[in-house]
């Protein structure tokens, strides 16, 4: 999940006027986890101004370790 979120920010955020959002409401069905993960991983990367080389090292990181989250 922390993979997909920052891959999202990482492509469609640099210009401005991204805004990242579950696309529909959350339902009990929804893994507790993966959505306290999006939350949690858009609000330490998804704000403006948007930092790319964070971002692909945070992404470098993920790869190393695996995606847990």
């Amino acid at each position: 999940m922390r993979r997909a979120v920052i891959e999202l920010i990482l492509t469609a955020a640099p210009g401005g006027g991204f805004v990242l959002s579950t696309g529909g409401s959350i339902h009990d069905a929804n893994c507790y986890d993966n959505v306290m993960t999006f939350i949690q991983t858009a609000l330490e990367f998804g704000t403006y101004p948007i930092h790319k080389k964070r971002l692909k090292a945070e992404l470098k990181k993920i790869e190393v370790q695996g995606d847990r989250k």
